[in-house]
């Protein structure tokens, strides 16, 4: 992984001020809703029961982006998409980060690469060919914007759709993956790794020390950590549930610390 990058004095907590702004209304929200169950206004409970739950999940995005912006090594989410889980004032959240340079980018990625991961997704073998060809055909004339482009190059069940959405991704490192945040549906693209050896790797991937598999080291390149998908579910004690999903870039830049490419 990449270090951490220095930042002036009066940028480093303004993530941190915007996620305690952010709770707070949360807080309001949930007090409104609670003053409102004693009232007996059941409909305008349930409406803010929903705005007080997506409140909350929006508040774990600008968390977990304050933690990748200016949090230290300890504190710094883990970014292989490992689910951490936090109670705020009373909203449990589910808060996964994964790193975009463990999928396999649509516009530079090898073309063997998007055809194991296409298989593995649920295509036969020679669809799965076909569409990596198109992939490829295709950007060399136009880049992909979105992953969800690829419906535009053949009719994919919604199943393989989202396994291959989480394999794939347009924020990616080259023409490879970096194994140690690449999930599951990436890493069985890799020509010669099996499902054993996949789930094998997978299960000891965390532990200090745990090595790459051998099979396949051409296709793994290291993440230069500036792209990330966010996911957070915020569920309410009475059950009313919301998910958000961002993805984000950090840069360089002094004035902003990072971009919000996609929120969903």
């Amino acid at each position: 992984m990449s270090g951490r990058r220095h930042r002036p004095s009066d940028q480093r907590g303004g993530a941190l001020i915007a996620v305690v702004a952010g709770l707070a209304l949360f807080a309001a929200l949930a007090l409104g809703a609670t003053a409102l169950m004693r009232g007996g206004a059941a409909a305008a409970r349930a409406d803010l029961d929903v705005a007080a739950a997506r409140h909350a999940a929006d508040s774990g995005i600008s968390l977990a982006i304050a933690l990748l912006v200016d949090g230290d090594a300890r504190s710094r989410p883990p970014t292989d998409g490992s689910e951490i889980r936090l109670d705020v004032h009373g909203a449990r959240l589910a808060i996964s980060v994964s790193d975009e340079a463990g999928r396999i980018d649509l516009n530079t990625g090898a073309v063997d690469l998007m055809a194991g991961a296409f298989e593995a997704a649920g295509l036969t073998q020679d669809a799965a060919r076909r569409l990596a060809l198109a992939v490829g055909n295709r950007r060399r004339a136009e880049r992909f914007i979105h992953p969800a482009e690829l419906r535009l190059l053949a009719d994919l069940s919604g199943p393989v759709m989202r396994q291959v959405l989480e394999a794939v991704t347009v924020h990616g490192a080259g023409s490879g993956i970096d194994p140690r945040v690449a999930p599951r549906a990436a890493l069985l693209g890799v020509p010669g790794l099996d499902v054993q050896t996949v789930d094998t790797y997978l299960a000891t991937r965390q532990r200090v020390g745990a090595s790459a598999p051998q099979v396949g080291r051409a296709h793994f390149t290291e993440s230069p950590a500036s792209a990330f998908r966010i996911t957070v579910t915020a569920e309410l004690p009475g059950g009313v549930r919301h998910r958000v999903t961002a993805l984000v870039r950090l840069t360089q830049e002094l004035k902003r610390s990072y971009v919000v490419v996609d929120w969903r």
